[in-house]
């Protein structure tokens, strides 16, 4: 009991100090890309930019809470391990050896989600690219009548996009099955 409220407090802390230095870095980001040179936003789309705001900085909400665990979990495994040897003898080295065996298991499922991330990342900036390039030139496209046409390719973009957010979907579930 006093283990889990603990850990859970810890994480919930953690969670906190992830946010915070999230919010920091979307802040620096954006105030760097507002003072950028026009040279410089030639080498950085604004879907590249927002990418960065909000997919690259969200994963520091999504490591904080787990980075004692690098520390913590040898512990807690060895501490498991010499208890269950007290009560089962011989054989708790099977399910040591079966746990074991999913650590390259779960590297490639973890590589597998992240190849579909990045797909979506990639199908994110050619949509918001997209969004922008319909935005700025919004006056043509209705003096042209191409609302149609564009909002057909973005539709397309999009349904790209949610297309491998499912795939990385059921890769994550699977990946959490196996863990």
């Amino acid at each position: 009991l006093c283990c889990s409220i603990t850990q859970a407090y810890q994480q919930h802390r953690m969670g906190i100090l992830g946010m915070r230095i999230r919010t920091c870095l979307i802040a620096a980001i954006y105030r760097k890309s507002l003072v950028l040179a026009m040279h410089s936003k030639k080498n950085f789309t604004t879907g590249e930019i927002i990418n960065l705001m909000s997919v690259d900085c969200q994963r520091f909400i999504d490591l904080f809470p787990w980075i004692n665990f690098v520390f913590s979990a040898p512990v807690q495994v060895a501490i498991a391990m010499w208890l269950l040897y007290k009560e089962l003898g011989v054989s708790v080295f099977a399910g040591l050896a079966v746990m074991l065996l999913f650590v390259p298991i779960q590297g490639y499922f973890s590589n597998w989600f992240k190849v579909f991330q990045d797909k979506q990342i990639r199908a994110k900036d050619r949509r918001m690219k997209a969004i922008s390039e319909l935005l700025s030139g919004m006056k043509v496209l209705k003096l042209y009548a191409w609302e149609n046409a564009i909002t057909a390719r973005i539709e397309s973009i999009r349904s790209q996009e949610l297309d491998y957010i499912r795939k990385a979907g059921y890769a994550f579930s699977l990946f959490n099955v196996m863990t």
